[in-house]
């Protein structure tokens, strides 16, 4: 199967396979990796590497869908995607070529504040718009430079996940 994982906002590429009962053979960044899983009780699972490392990972899942990984004392957010989620997420490939985005809400919420216009100059992290989602005000940021083409959000407009909000050249 492969998908992608976004975890702490970096996006990797992945290939998985079961290898036996309780093996996983996984690609990642282009080299393979193969690991014994066990789940240990409810979300805690033991993880035995190919190396003879031994680790758990308790995994919860977020409100908004996405995973939280704790392994030792470290904490990975992260969010799956299969192939289609991810040509979605990446704004759906027209514009992709020629340097485009599309931005796509990611969860339910209610537009507060826009804080670019169309023609303007944006640079990758900075906030384009305000979004309340669980009464929590969030800025969503651009995930790279561009020139906003078109802003599809209107102040005071619920959005669903999914929904185009901003889309740049």
């Amino acid at each position: 199967m492969k998908f992608a994982i976004e975890m702490n906002g970096t996006l990797v590429h992945v290939e998985a396979e079961r290898a036996g009962a309780d093996r996983v053979r996984f690609t990642l960044d282009g080299k393979t990796h193969e690991a014994e899983v066990l789940q240990s009780r409810g979300n805690l699972h033991s993880v035995l590497s190919e190396g003879g490392q031994h680790g758990e990972v308790l995994v919860q899942r977020d409100p908004d869908g996405g995973l939280r990984l704790y392994i030792h004392t470290h904490c990975f957010e992260c969010r799956l995607f299969d192939a289609l989620a991810l040509k979605a997420r990446e704004g759906g490939g027209g514009d992709e070529a020629k340097g485009g985005w599309a931005l796509k809400a990611q969860m339910p919420g209610k537009v507060v504040r826009l804080l670019v216009e169309p023609g303007a100059a944006v640079a990758k992290g900075q906030p384009l718009l305000v979004v309340e989602a669980m009464k929590m005000q969030n800025e969503i940021a651009a995930p790279r430079d561009g020139t906003i083409k078109t802003v599809h959000a209107k102040p005071g407009a619920v959005v669903e996940r999914g929904t185009l909000l901003v889309e740049a050249i």
